[in-house]
């Protein structure tokens, strides 16, 4: 599909990339996706992004992926407030992504 929206509607590969970021990110904020949901869907980009596009994430997209891969993982020690998805829904706030935005 990025391929197609790139040849058909003009728009480059990297901002298609980035609007599918920012859009999954806006609509887990929202409640329209779950963690799980928006996280395969930016692993899923990631993977496109490298394998078949071959280029890697551009800055928006990869910022967003890692707020959601941030979230992955609970790291001992650390507050509760600073793990999983309240770690994402951090990162998303640090790129300028807020709940409502």
């Amino acid at each position: 599909d990025v391929e197609a929206t790139d040849l058909n509607l003009g728009v480059k590969a990297p901002e298609v990339m980035d609007l599918f970021a920012r859009t999954i990110a806006k609509r887990y904020l929202a409640g329209d996706h779950s963690y799980g949901q928006a996280d395969m869907a930016m692993n899923q980009l990631f993977s496109f992004a490298h394998t078949v596009g071959g280029k890697g994430l551009p800055e928006f997209a990869w910022q967003a992926f890692v707020a959601f891969d941030e979230g992955e993982f609970i790291r001992d020690g650390e507050p509760l407030e600073q793990q999983g998805e309240e770690l994402t829904k951090e990162w998303l706030g640090r790129i300028g992504l807020l709940v409502g935005a």
